[in-house]
């Protein structure tokens, strides 16, 4: 999953997530847009800026991101599997 300092977010928005524990954009999936709103300095701006970096992902808030992370480490696999054969 892409770490939150990668993101093309802004510094702000980063050093939020930081303080909060947030290190991937599959964390911030799994928050709920609530939750988002609690974060210090979090106002219509952040939030307009979260919401179009998990929609260019195609993800939302409120995701289950472990399961999306496990289906992909099962596609690899078979991908993987299949490519040494």
């Amino acid at each position: 999953m892409i770490k939150v300092d990668y993101l093309p977010i802004s510094g702000r928005t980063k050093s939020a997530f930081r303080s909060s524990n947030i290190k991937t954009l599959g964390d911030v999936a799994a928050l709920k847009l609530v939750d988002i709103l609690r974060f210090r300095g979090m106002g219509k701006t952040r939030v307009k800026e979260i919401t179009d970096i998990l929609d260019f992902y195609g993800l939302e808030f409120g995701m289950d991101t472990k399961g999306i992370i496990e289906e992909a480490l099962k596609d690899y696999g078979k991908k993987k599997k299949k490519g040494n054969q």
